[in-house]
């Protein structure tokens, strides 16, 4: 009869999209069978033995090299300062150079970048990541104002923790991928195999893990060079 016919159509819709499932459901699972053994082969080459600063290091660098900015500057204040004398010209004729949209001095910049990444590391210590991505942002913008790549890739890297901890999946893979075009650029892509490893943690958290086998692969294959 007619409502036979439509039964047994229902019921083959509803086997086809079982079989459908299931073929999906073993697909995913033989993804995930894959990512974790990439994940051990991973951990057992011992992957995360970072090759960037930790912060507190990163800070010490830096804050040689502030001091090292503030003395060249006092030294240039004291020879505009006796230039003027010997010229009896006004300051304003011998201004001190500077540096960003803020037109601060070079040190002052690197103050603000120093306390950016301070504050952005205790935020995200402290879980916040809203606070740790805003003082993160600012600390890029020093980083360009003073021509600071690496400081600017620390930056960024940063923020995409930030990002992540927001949820923010997308976004923590943009900062990421800028982080791999700056290393390329300063021609230093040591850190790029943990790079990859965290790129291919985003996408396991997005449930992509062709694509997350794809960059255990790359940071498998850093390691291993």
């Amino acid at each position: 009869s007619g409502t036979s016919i439509i039964l047994i159509t229902g019921q083959v819709v509803a086997l086809a999209g079982a079989i459908v499932g299931g073929i999906l459901a073993r697909i995913r699972k033989k993804e995930l069978e894959i990512v974790n053994d990439k994940l051990r082969q991973i951990n057992s080459e011992l992957w995360r033995q970072r090759q960037d600063l930790s912060v507190r290091d990163f800070t010490e660098t830096q804050g040689q090299a502030l001091e090292q900015e503030e003395e060249e500057e006092a030294k240039a204040r004291k020879r505009i300062a006796s230039l003027e004398e010997s010229m009896k010209a006004p300051s304003a004729a011998h201004p001190v150079e500077s540096y960003g949209s803020q037109g601060s001095s070079l040190a002052q910049a690197r103050r603000e970048m120093l306390g950016a990444l301070t504050a952005g590391k205790e935020a995200l210590e402290n879980k916040d990541a809203e606070a740790a991505l805003e003082s993160f942002i600012l600390a890029e913008e020093r980083a360009i104002d003073v021509a600071s790549k690496s400081s600017e890739r620390f930056a960024i890297r940063n923020q995409a923790y930030a990002h992540r901890m927001l949820g923010n999946s997308k976004y923590a893979l943009k900062c990421l991928q800028h982080v791999l075009e700056i290393s390329e650029e300063i021609e230093d892509e040591t850190s790029n195999p943990d790079i990859f490893g965290e790129i291919a943690d985003i996408y396991v958290d997005m449930g992509e893990y062709a694509i997350a086998g794809d960059y255990y692969d790359r940071c498998i294959e850093g390691i291993q060079e």
